[in-house]
């Protein structure tokens, strides 16, 4: 799901949001909540996708990997983070602080690509993987936070004659164009995590969209 939502939002740069201190989850929401509001109240367009994502040597510290999409300048992103930051601790301040006075930071990461549609899929890409078990356990709760008017299409439903987990994996991969007859096995990866239960998986830079 997130990964369809980055991909909808068609962002323009992946930018991690980080903390000096080490926040909750919910004075991490509110601090964003604080920051997203000033971005409205300031007339920036900025609409975003943002996954929270415990750091490698120290779970308890949680920062922001956020797709977004907008023109707004990165020190302005900048100034409102550290705005939003002191804000949770009662504290006004309307500039960049620099050195030891920083709260926080925002990183800008880099997505080379030949061109703008794969660079959103990798943006999505990205995004989803920070979405991890650990994650899921520990928050028991929302795992991702998109902007208003990202908008997905519904999901289509098909009802398959086969009975057999064999058989209904071949008709919906021929329902969806991705059998191959020569090798008689399915195009693409399939996931099946029960006896019951089967996921596949479109690589859209190998195949277009099966509608």
């Amino acid at each position: 799901a997130v990964r369809l939502t980055v991909t909808e939002l068609a962002p323009t740069a992946l930018v991690t949001f980080t903390t000096r201190e080490t926040l909750t989850l919910d004075e991490l929401l509110w601090c964003w909540g604080h920051f997203t509001r000033s971005l409205r109240r300031a007339a920036f367009d900025f609409e975003y996708v943002a996954v929270p994502e415990p750091h490698p040597t120290n779970p308890d510290h949680l920062h922001l990997h956020v797709a977004y999409r907008g023109r707004t300048p990165f020190n302005v992103l900048r100034r409102l983070w550290h705005v939003a930051l002191e804000a949770l601790r009662g504290r006004v301040v309307r500039c960049i602080l620099r050195g030891k006075e920083s709260p926080g930071n925002i990183d800008v990461q880099s997505i080379k690509s030949r061109d703008s549609l794969r660079r959103i899929r990798k943006i999505a890409r990205y995004v989803s993987k920070y979405i991890t078990k650990d994650l899921i356990a520990e928050f028991n709760r929302r795992r991702y936070w998109p902007s208003k008017g990202i908008n997905l299409p519904d999901a289509q439903a098909f009802w398959l004659r086969s009975l057999s987990m064999a058989d209904a994996l071949r008709e919906a991969c021929i329902l969806v164009g991705e059998w191959d007859y020569a090798l008689d096995q399915p195009g693409q990866k399939v996931f099946c995590p029960s006896d019951r239960v089967a996921w596949f998986a479109v690589d859209p830079d190998r195949s277009p969209p099966p509608f």
